[in-house]
């Protein structure tokens, strides 16, 4: 399987079965009631596009680092307060959408200095005044 797109299905939990599907390259879980994505989801390797967008999400875990084949990731309209290190580390995201998170208004340094890094390597950070200006 390399797309699975499950939004607006209701989940109120992150299915960690997902995360055993290694050869998976898209993922759609927007529009539910996550509030967490497990540490699990760094098995996932190949994952191009990730869009958690429209959840109550509040953070993300540090391994998703390890998704060394990312490209597109929608967090927006979540409740993410901070933003893991791990993310500046992917070399192959080319667009970030963080818009509708108020509480990354108050971000740790930490925080700015991943959406630094990001934007530095010419990565398209879509924010707004919630965000990262």
């Amino acid at each position: 399987m390399k797309e699975l797109e499950l939004w607006d299905a209701k989940l109120t939990t992150f299915p960690e079965c997902i995360c055993r599907l290694t050869s998976l390259e898209k993922l759609s879980l927007g529009k539910n009631k996550l509030t967490a994505v497990p540490e699990t989801i760094g098995n996932l390797r190949m994952l191009k596009d990730l869009r958690l967008y429209n959840n109550k999400i509040t953070s993300l875990p540090e391994s998703i680092g390890n998704l060394n084949s990312l490209e597109v990731l929608y967090v927006d309209s979540n409740l993410l307060t901070r933003l893991p290190k791990s993310l500046g580390q992917i070399q192959t995201l080319q667009s970030l959408c963080i818009t509708d998170n108020p509480l990354l208004s108050e971000m740790d340094e930490s925080t700015k200095n991943v959406l630094r890094t990001l934007m530095q390597r010419g990565v398209e950070v879509e924010s707004n005044k919630y965000g990262y200006k």
